[in-house]
């Protein structure tokens, strides 16, 4: 009868030790992730700072060029100079830190480039505190849904009527969950 008790008393620590070892491990992730993020908006302001200093569209292009080869060379492909482009954007259209770090404790750099070609602010913070909100099916599939020109971030800051707004969200939630369907059955 000892031996069930140990057995279950040493069930419950292995599970206890466990969850922490996860814990620790999704949280040295998301430290990563937001030191990453955070240095990719650094080196991006850094380049943009030298280059508009210079104002000269041909040594923007041969730095950035240069720069990112050597960074690729001694760093890994993290810094090709398409990476190194975005980094720039991303520095461009974020420009305030205090906006930024609390962003990229939530969103991963890949969130970030999926914001920059949205057209404006309004759109990019939408996206931005929509993503960073505890993440649900409708989130995704609402951000999904902006890949193929469906403009939430629109309703938004444009505000149609209750009703219209309801009738719409529905229809594009019911036919983003038809393409998520369609995806997974291809």
């Amino acid at each position: 009868m000892s031996n069930k008790k140990v057995a279950i008393a040493g069930h419950d620590l292995y599970q206890q030790i466990t969850g922490l070892i996860e814990q620790s491990q999704k949280h040295i992730a998301i430290q990563a992730n937001s030191t990453l993020t955070l240095l990719f908006w650094k080196i991006g302001r850094l380049i943009n700072e030298n280059v508009l200093a210079n104002k000269r569209a041909d040594y923007a292009k041969r730095i950035v060029s240069t720069l990112s080869a050597q960074l690729k060379s001694q760093y890994g492909k993290n810094f090709e100079e398409r990476n190194v482009r975005r980094m720039m954007q991303f520095a461009e259209q974020f420009t305030n830190e205090q906006i930024v770090v609390p962003l990229a404790r939530q969103l991963s750099w890949s969130h970030f480039v999926e914001l920059l070609p949205l057209k404006t602010q309004e759109a990019k913070l939408f996206y931005a505190n929509l993503a960073s909100a505890e993440t649900n099916k409708e989130q995704v599939e609402l951000l999904e849904m902006h890949k193929d020109g469906i403009m939430v971030a629109e309703y938004w800051t444009a505000m149609p009527p209750k009703k219209e707004l309801e009738q719409k969200l529905h229809q594009l939630v019911r036919e983003a969950r038809e393409r998520i369907e369609r995806k997974k059955l291809a």
